[in-house]
């Protein structure tokens, strides 16, 4: 659970979660309900979103590394459980939103950003970024 809770929160920077033992609920910067997660009688995690009537369904697919926000807490190099926020915040902060889709909900995966000129090396950390259409044009 605790690693759901945090793709998320990464992948919705400006939105939320709400995860129990038992669900994660994903929801964007509007309050809309994005992702729902339930576990089955067999302890398994389950894809609820399109049964909850949510935008957008469960999806793991990798974010950029620059778009980061949040992580998991270590300390004496063991994990405690806790997310808390990277070191690199507030720089990520002010970069998030070349990452995010044209709603301004998510990040959008690594893949999808390649389409839009985008390169990444294999930590998927942004090696390249397309050039601005008014660069372009300039020249």
């Amino acid at each position: 659970m605790k690693s759901y809770t945090l793709h998320y929160r990464n992948k919705y920077p400006k939105g939320h979660v709400q995860a129990t033992e038992n669900a994660v609920d994903v929801y964007d910067h509007e309050g809309s309900h994005c992702v729902a997660l339930r576990k089955n009688g067999a302890g398994q995690w389950v894809d609820e979103s399109g049964a909850q009537g949510c935008l957008d369904k469960h999806d793991l697919a990798p974010i950029p590394k620059d778009s980061r926000l949040f992580k998991e807490e270590v300390k004496d190099g063991a994990a405690t459980g806790r997310i808390i926020k990277d070191e690199k915040y507030d720089e990520r902060t002010s970069k998030i939103d070349k990452f995010l889709d044209e709603s301004d909900r998510f990040v959008m995966s690594c893949e999808d950003l390649k389409s839009k000129g985008f390169e990444f090396d294999e930590k998927q950390r942004c090696i390249r970024e397309p050039q601005a259409e008014s660069a372009a044009l300039a020249q």
